[in-house]
């Protein structure tokens, strides 16, 4: 997942804060973030392409060889290896078919139960989206957050997203900042907005325009649209920033190309 570029957007639900919601447009987006991410578990996103070139022959001893290392992939995991049961796993999906993802998900919560933390974060992933398993959204949340305890780049900007939007599961704007905090320092957009929209709103933490605005303009220097909007708001309106209409308009004009371009581009695919 390093150098993915994920188009992620964010809007608080329930009742209504002092500070405005998000803009509906945003929200519609937001959950491409778990679709990205849970799509990671398609087996596709794991084969390879094109063949081998050593004909009949060739293919024989290439499987002779998979099934070996299969094999003792296999007996390392039996004995309580979680790097084992998750590159098994990971083998089991590569050659897909129903069999061998059920098979796949049987290692991959052996490799979770052991404590490796991709593991975790893949099973959590399955377990919010129902992919392969039972969907399971509060569990999904506590596999993600022992990955993030763990220290995956990734769980902990996932379950700070979670805490902050509420939903499925209960929101909790301590735990929101607590797991966003890092990713966002890190660069992560997504973690960066969610940030932001903590301090805008007084969310767990006491309200503070100045370090939203700052938070804004991180992810908005990474081209991410929301942010992009959101601070062209705050400069039009004095909020945390000197009011300067004229980068306001620049930002907000920044915003609906940002959204159109990723618009259209979801659209092709």
């Amino acid at each position: 997942m390093d150098g993915e570029k994920r188009g992620r957007i964010i809007e608080s639900e329930g009742e209504e804060t002092p500070r405005r919601k998000a803009a509906p447009f945003f929200m519609a987006l937001a959950f491409s973030a778990l679709l990205v991410l849970a799509a990671l578990l398609a087996p596709d996103s794991a084969r390879s392409a094109g063949g081998s070139d050593g004909g009949v022959l060739g293919e024989r001893s290439a499987a002779h060889s998979e099934t070996a290392d299969l094999k003792a992939l296999e007996k390392a995991a039996e004995g309580g290896d979680a790097q084992a049961a998750y590159k098994l796993y990971q083998a089991l999906i590569k050659n897909g078919g129903a069999e061998g993802e059920a098979e796949a998900m049987k290692w991959l919560e052996k490799a979770a139960n052991s404590g490796d933390p991709e593991a975790l974060f893949r099973l959590g992933l399955a377990s919010l989206s129902g992919r392969l398993m039972k969907r399971d959204f509060a569990k999904g949340v506590e596999l993600l957050e022992k990955s993030a305890a763990l220290g995956h780049p990734n769980a902990g900007a996932i379950a700070g997203f979670l805490f902050f939007k509420g939903g499925n599961v209960a929101p909790d704007y301590v735990k929101a900042r607590e797991y966003s905090l890092p990713s966002a320092e890190k660069g992560d957009v997504l973690s960066q907005y969610v940030m932001a929209a903590l301090y805008s709103g007084g969310l767990g933490v006491d309200r503070d325009d100045a370090e939203a605005a700052r938070w804004w303009a991180r992810a908005a220097e990474l081209s991410y649209g929301p942010a992009q909007y959101e601070l062209g708001r705050a400069y039009a309106e004095g909020r945390g920033v000197p009011k300067d209409l004229e980068k306001a308009v620049e930002l907000l004009q920044k915003a609906a190309e940002t959204c159109m371009s990723f618009t259209v581009n979801n659209l092709e695919r």
